[in-house]
Parts: structure tokens; sequence; C-alpha cells
């Protein structure tokens, strides 16, 4: 029975996304949908991780890409999502000439909120269950809400303390005529500027460190980025937050208490846990974990 089940959710895939006949465009008759594709991203065994792949496709708005996704992940993740891991991922797109963002979760937008389901303090025996993989199948451009013009945006998947490998991809349609914006001004309040890296262990790229609820970054002279785009995801609430910091000439060292973001409770007590990302482009840092305490 169990094999019978798995060849219809395969053949179930099949019909919601199929090849055009003229040509390798997907034609994407509903979505967001699970199950696996022949297109679907793979990973060795005993492999973990997040990665996906963007193919040309047809949706009911027209020419899009479509995101073929597996999510890999210790059983952990399964246990505090429960079957609604796809709905935990942030599928994030930034704009490369605007610097504009766009996220989403890979679920219907009529799910049940997920944070009346999580469970914030899985089982210890979670962390020997193994790997658990989800597949992740969804259109671009109606599932963030990208704009009806064409645009080249670096795209990647965000799991708490998971992130994909970026791509870059070119969304179908007329350019926009719409004209960049300025740069971000230096200075934002709350956040301090060296001129020395501080040293972390960044070789090349931006790398994040944490004490307590402050946060350090360094941005090496390899990334190139004079902005920056601090991203915040609370664990519980599964709200984001955002800024753009420009770094000050000469100065690409930075750190900040995660309290000027917001997005969370100040007012609570215990353990609160945030998930942070620092990037501009196709240039991010890993994840970093913020575990901010208060005492009652």
């Amino acid at each position: 029975m169990r094999i019978i089940g798995v060849v219809w959710t395969v053949l179930f895939a099949a019909v919601l996304c199929t090849p055009a006949a003229a040509a390798d465009v997907l034609v994407l008759e509903q979505q967001p949908f699970s199950g696996v594709r022949p297109q679907s991203p793979s990973m060795a065994p005993g492999h973990s991780g997040l990665d996906f792949a963007l193919l040309p496709a047809t949706g009911f708005k027209g020419p899009t890409l479509a995101l073929l996704g597996l999510a890999r992940v210790p059983g952990r993740y399964a246990a505090t999502y429960r079957d609604r891991v796809a709905g935990a991922l942030l599928v994030v797109d930034v704009d490369l000439r605007s610097g504009a963002i766009f996220q989403g979760n890979a679920e219907p937008r009529n799910a049940v909120p997920l944070p009346t389901l999580l469970n914030s303090e899985p089982p210890s025996t979670a962390a020997g269950a193994g790997l658990v993989d989800t597949y992740f199948n969804l259109d671009l451009r109606v599932q963030l809400g990208l704009p009806d013009w064409g645009a080249k945006y670096a795209v990647f998947v965000w799991l708490d303390d998971l992130i994909s490998p970026v791509q870059i991809a070119k969304m179908p349609g007329e350019a926009s005529t719409e004209h960049a914006p300025k740069a971000a001004n230096a200075a934002v309040p709350g956040i301090h500027y060296e001129e020395a890296p501080r040293k972390f262990g960044a070789k090349e790229g931006i790398a994040l460190r944490g004490d307590g609820s402050r946060v350090f970054g360094v941005v090496t002279p390899g990334a190139n980025s004079s902005m920056l785009r601090i991203l915040s995801l609370d664990f519980r609430s599964r709200t984001l937050v955002s800024m753009v910091v420009g770094l000050p000439k000469r100065e690409n060292a930075f750190d900040f208490d995660l309290s000027i973001l917001g997005g969370y409770d100040p007012s609570a007590t215990g353990t609160q846990k945030s998930f942070v990302l620092a990037g501009w482009g196709a240039t991010w840092s890993p994840p970093l974990v913020v575990e901010r305490t208060r005492r009652p």
C-alpha cells in the first residue's frame, strides 16, 4: 500500500504541473502544491539542507518562474512544525536593481496560522528521528506578489537557522520604467560602526555573531557591499521585520541590539528566539540564532 501511495502522489503532482507541448515551459494549473517532480532537486543520502530549482513556467497570471524545492531537515523541525514545514519556510526574492525584498511561505494563504500549531519545545527524542523530506512547489510571481514587469532577483529559501544557496533569476516581463531608489543614509540610529572588521571567521562575504541580544557583523572587502538589509524572524510569532543599513565609507563592521528591530514582545518573560540574516543582492550571511532572556 505504501508503494501505491507514493506512485499516486507523483501522478497527482504531474497533473498539477505539466510541461507545455511546444517548449520546456511548465504549466502551473494549481499552486502552491507539494510532491516530488522530475525537475525537483535531489540530495545525496544522509545529506540535509535546503535546495530548489527554478524553471520557466506559465501560471494563471502569465509567464513566470516555477520554484521546485526540497527541504531535507532533521526530525526536530518536523517535531516543531508538525506537518507544516512548508509553512515555516520563507522564499525570499531580492530585486537586484532596487533592493526591494519580497517573501512568502510555501503554503496556501488561507492555511491555519502556523504560530497556533507549532510545538516550541519538541521532545528531546526528536533529535534522533532522522531526516525528513518536504517537497514544495510554487509560482514565484504569484506566491510572493512580485510586480508584473521583468526584473532580476536573488532568490533563496530560509528556514530558521538554515539557508539555501542563492540563485540569480530573471523574471519574465517588460522592463520597469521606475527609477532605482537612492542609496540609504549611512547613519542609522542604534547602530555602532567601526573601521576595522571584527575577527570572527569571515573569509569573504558577510558574517554575524551574537552576544545576548546584541548582533555583531562584518562585511569583508570581497563582499563589495555598501548597503545591507537586516532581516529578523521571530521564532514563535513568525513575524519578519527588516531595515536597510548604509555602511559609512571605510567602516565595514557594525553592531546593534536586536530590540531596535522590534518583532518580539518586550514585556514577555523567559527566552525569546529570533533568526537574523544580513545581506544585499546575492550575498547573504549564514543565519544567526539570537536568544534573549528576560527575568520576571
